[in-house]
């Protein structure tokens, strides 16, 4: 008959060398030989945990916890329990209990910060793993783990250069590279995401994140075909895997079906109704279908889950404003800052149908409140330039002085309040001068930019928690300024040219306007297409000869803010150039799909929030070709409009 020690040694023995369903029968035997054994106890408990037997692991811990509560390890063990079994809030408190015991321990760190992430504290989930990389620098698991927190917090260029160390430190981590083409797609740099996703499919071409990813790369650079394939061949192997039914379902939606998609994302909702990640999902789906009433009630569903309610506040807010539903976007944004999603979540309307995320009483309470009035702005270095400038309109004189106006909407901001200093990185000052005045900017490197004693807002969330209910399109004011400094140049460099001056911007995958499809629209229009696009892209307009390469001479973002004032219209997908256009006031037409940013609500074809503006959409069952009607209409109406 084997001893205790014996038979916890063998036990050991086959986890370490992961046969489990070896040592979970020796372990069994040992506890009844001892069944308050510390160590066998702990042992065990991690076997079930690894097999997914989580509520007998959680027993088996907690009973080791009555034994030795004092013992760090087994606070870290119980967590680990509690979070496998969903319960965030005990995992957190058996951590931080760990972490008093030791508070050096990277471990403990670590868990607290998934949990932390998981519930949307990310701030404080990005210290505790701060603290694990300052221990760990050259874990690559750290490092990963580092990156998807900062994936989280939106800072994408931080979580790049992460996943990068980590894929240095270990060329052949597979989790390292699949993280670094997320994060290079959310900076836009999707055809080194590309290669990258083709070499990990190469080395594991039936690994269903192998595929996913190449099939998320391929859906990035226009292949929708092959983001379709790839993304099938995962869902066989694992039909409920989220980021493949992602996939999925957009690759469908661009192919012209998107019921498709809805239909697949049904038929696994039918199988699991509850599910918060199917529910997120599909709500996105009935979002690019151009189903708002119908996301807003799916997401809603999915806004009390700590771990999804961010992404579901963020579809119900973006298809709250497609829809014009501002006061209500608003109402919930403060819902969730103050930490009252599910009460948000589950208040009905007056129709008693549960879809409505506020009544008008409990609007009536907090519309007229004042929005947050900070000190100073912040714009992170990670934020996005076309984000910068929609959101920026808030920010200027213009905006402040037209908000100021009132138009029946009782409004408790002062002119000074809407007027804080903006901290921001050294790239967007120059274009942001043409926006506010320079004595509220600052640079983001410069040490003093802002104290602790300052009152500091993201731009975002002071963009859109209250300002935005201060505005509306009668009020509207031309707050992008061009500078007469450069007229001459400008006016110089396009007198050879026959009017009417028409900027356009492309895209270069689809579903986006490309440049063919754009050229063979307008290519009969009377007179001058002049290409705004300044980045690589222009090698596209290599044979069309009938537009002007304006890109050649620009250097700058103030230089398009220039070049456009001198413009009679704008032609563009939703790109930079056509928000300097609605900025300026210039006549133009936006070119969109029902998948349109939150900003483009356009009541009877006509920009909200920028007036100048004609919006041209195709629906998913029609080529571009579709809207060239429509488009050369709209053309034809903002060149008489700038006459």
């Amino acid at each position: 008959m084997p001893s205790l020690n014996q038979l916890l040694d063998a036990a050991e023995k086959h986890a370490a060398n992961c046969r489990l369903d070896d040592a979970i029968p020796l372990l069994e035997q040992a506890l009844r030989k001892a069944p308050r054994s510390l160590r066998t106890l702990k042992a065990y408990g991690a076997c079930l945990l690894a097999t997914g037997q989580t509520e007998e692991a959680l027993r088996c811990y907690k009973s080791a916890f009555e034994i030795s509560p004092d013992d760090a390890a087994v606070n870290h063990d119980l967590a680990l329990a509690h979070h496998a079994t969903g319960d965030t809030d005990a995992a957190l408190l058996a951590f931080e209990n760990a972490l008093t015991l030791e508070p050096n321990n990277p471990a403990i760190h670590e868990g607290i910060a998934t949990v932390l992430s998981e519930t949307g504290q990310i701030d404080r989930a990005l210290r505790h793993m701060m603290i694990v990389a300052e221990m760990r620098p050259d874990d690559p698991d750290t490092l990963i783990n580092l990156g998807s927190i900062f994936m989280r917090a939106g800072a994408s260029f931080d979580a790049c250069e992460q996943f990068r160390k980590a894929v240095a430190k270990d060329p052949e981590n597979f989790d390292a590279k699949v993280s670094l083409c997320g994060a290079l797609h959310e900076l836009g740099n999707h055809d080194e995401a590309l290669n990258l996703a083709e070499e990990i499919y190469l080395k594991r071409p039936r690994d269903i994140a192998a595929l996913t990813t190449l099939a998320n790369a391929l859906l990035r650079t226009g292949d929708i075909n092959g983001a379709m394939e790839h993304a099938s061949e995962a869902l066989k192997v694992l039909p409920e895997l989220a980021p493949a039914v992602e996939v999925y379902a957009i690759a469908c939606t661009y192919a012209g079906d998107p019921d498709k998609g809805i239909a697949h994302i049904a038929t696994l909702l039918r199988q699991n109704p509850e599910n918060p990640l199917l529910l997120a999902t599909m709500a996105q789906a009935l979002t690019r279908a151009g189903r708002h009433e119908d996301a807003i009630k799916m997401a809603t569903a999915a806004l009390p889950d700590p771990g999804i309610g961010p992404t579901a506040f963020m579809i119900v807010r973006h298809n709250l404003n497609l829809l014009g539903r501002f006061e209500e976007a608003v109402h919930l944004s403060h819902r969730i800052i103050n930490g009252s999603s599910e009460h948000a979540a589950s208040r009905p309307d007056e129709a008693g149908d549960g879809t409505a995320v506020a009544t008008k009483a409990d609007m009536a309470v907090e519309a007229h409140i004042a929005p947050s009035s900070p000190d100073t702005v912040l714009i992170p270095f990670e934020t996005k330039p076309l984000e910068t400038l929609v959101h920026a309109r808030f920010l200027s004189d213009a905006y402040a002085a037209a908000g100021m106006q009132g138009d029946g909407k009782e409004t408790a901001v002062s002119e000074q309040a809407m007027r804080p200093a903006i901290v921001a990185p050294d790239p967007m000052l120059p274009a942001l001068r043409r926006i506010v005045p320079e004595d509220r900017l600052r640079s983001l490197n410069t040490p003093d930019a802002f104290t602790e004693d300052h009152v500091t807002e993201f731009i975002s969330a002071y963009a859109l928690n209250g300002r935005m209910l201060t505005y509306t399109p009668e009020r509207f004011c031309p707050y992008i300024r061009a500078d007469p400094a450069y007229d001459d140049l400008w006016d110089g460099s396009l007198a050879p040219f026959p009017r009417p001056l028409i900027g356009i911007c492309w895209s270069r995958f689809p579903p986006d306007i490309q440049l063919h499809s754009l050229y063979s629209m307008l290519k009969d229009m009377p007179g001058t297409l002049i290409s705004l696009v300044w980045d690589d892209q222009r090698a596209e307009l290599e044979g069309y000869k009938g537009v002007i390469d304006a890109g050649a001479h620009l250097k700058s973002l103030e230089a398009l803010i220039d070049l456009t004032a001198k413009l009679d219209a704008v032609v563009a997908n939703d790109s930079i150039p056509i928000h300097f256009a609605g900025g300026l006031g210039k006549p133009g037409i936006v070119l969109l799909t029902p998948d349109k940013p939150w900003y483009w609500h356009a009541p009877a074809g006509r920009s909200y929030w920028y007036p100048s503006l004609r919006v041209v959409e195709r629906s998913w069952d029609q080529s571009w070709y579709g809207c060239e009607k429509d488009l050369q209409a709209a053309v034809k109406a903002a060149v008489k409009a700038a006459h």
